[in-house]
This record gives structure tokens, sequence and C-alpha cells, in this order.
């Protein structure tokens, strides 16, 4: 996973923003498909309990979109999904963007997070699982909070 990384300044005693997923969608979708699959992504990070993501309208927040297509190399793809992670280093917070994948990545997280669960399950423990990532596995640290 590659990444984009900025700093900015912070005030004395002022902690850093959290980790957060991004959701990059676009409100301008003529696609049923696209629009689909956004929706899918969406209903599984609000399934995701105590997940911080934020979504962005790829229309609407330009600016951001594009320092999105820069970090995915993906530009016009929707949606996109991102880890955008924030640590403290002195006085300054250092935020990284890092591209997690397009929907065909991200529907097999998805896909990989029901064969976990069905792990759990008593007719299921004999499944090989234990090296597949799901999606919650991917963004774990958005549910914690930032040092």
């Amino acid at each position: 996973m590659e990444g984009h990384v900025s700093i900015s300044p912070l005030k004395d005693n002022e902690s850093c923003q959290p980790t957060q997923a991004i959701l990059l969608t676009s409100s301008y979708c003529i696609d049923p498909m696209q629009l689909g699959d956004q929706n899918q992504v969406r209903t599984a990070l609000l399934g995701l309990k105590n997940c911080r993501f934020r979504e962005v309208d790829g229309v609407s927040e330009v600016e951001f979109r594009n320092e999105l297509f820069s970090v995915s190399k993906h530009k016009g793809k929707y949606p996109q999904l991102f880890i955008h992670r924030f640590s403290k280093e002195q006085y300054y917070q250092k935020s990284t963007i890092i591209f997690v994948g397009l929907w065909a990545q991200i529907e097999k997280l998805i896909e990989n997070d029901a064969i976990i669960i069905e792990k759990e399950l008593p007719d299921y423990k004999d499944l090989p699982v234990d090296d597949i990532k799901g999606l919650k596995d991917v963004l774990i640290e958005c549910f914690e909070d930032c040092e």
C-alpha cells in the first residue's frame, strides 16, 4: 500500500485526529452497477461498529478527490477506499493517506469478513481461514485512538 504524507502544526496540548477510513464515491453516478457498489461499501462500513469513516463525494470535494486520485493512481473510478492515518510527532501532526483498493479489492475484503464470521460457527470450525484478512482486519486502526 502506497501513501501520501503531509505535516501540519499542532497547538500546545492539542491531540491529533484519530485514524479513519475514507470512502471516495461520486454523487454523479449514471451506472447502476457503480451505484450499487458504492452502496455496498457504505453499508459494510456502517456495519462495522465504532469504525470511523468519512465519505468523500468526488463531485463536490474536487481538491481532496484529486489528492486521493494521486494516491490511488485510479482517476475517475468509484468507489475507492483509503485509510487516513494521523500521528503526533513533537509539535506536528503527520497525515498519511493509504490506498486500500477499488471495488474488486473491497468486495473481496467484505466477502472475507463473511468467511471469518462463518468460521466462528460450530459447523465451520475446520475452515482453513487463519490467514484471510477481511475489511475489519484492514481497517482495524480506524477503531483505535491516535497515540
